[in-house]
């Protein structure tokens, strides 16, 4: 819901996108953010270290200028 309503007031404000980062071994949330209609747009390589080894940075982005799909 909360998400819902950001989204709303961006589009007010005519922002046309929004864009995140999200770290490689995060497979839960980039599995959200893609659901959530999220796309990568690039990688950062090597961007941190965790775990004993480095990890990209995956950023995505979600379109907000474009009309969105509507199965039937």
């Amino acid at each position: 819901m909360a998400q819902k309503l950001f989204v709303c007031q961006l589009r007010a404000k005519q922002a046309p996108r929004m864009e995140l980062g999200v770290f490689a071994f995060n497979h839960a949330a980039h599995r959200l953010y893609t659901k959530c209609g999220y796309q990568e747009i690039g990688r950062i390589e090597h961007f941190t270290y965790w775990d004993g080894q480095f990890w990209s940075d995956i950023r995505m982005e979600k379109r907000l200028d474009e009309k969105p799909f509507h199965a039937k």
